[in-house]
């Protein structure tokens, strides 16, 4: 939101030490695999490109990239 990449982001702060190093993407998972919490959130996207505000999983927080 202030100018940085997510990526550059997700390097910096996150906690999760498997996927900081590549720019925070988890890949392709299921939409169930973190309960409801993701499903309602991507309901909420339209856009390519938009994210998310962040969001908390029994995983833990997470922020969605819509991806174009």
């Amino acid at each position: 939101m202030n100018g940085e990449t997510f990526d550059k982001v997700a390097a910096t702060v996150s906690d999760d030490t498997m996927n900081k190093m590549n720019g925070g993407l988890l890949g392709c998972i299921k939409i169930g695999t973190f309960g409801n919490v993701l499903r309602d959130a991507k309901a909420q996207l339209k856009d390519g490109g938009e994210y998310s505000k962040p969001l908390e999983s029994p995983f833990g927080f997470h922020i969605i990239n819509l991806l174009p």
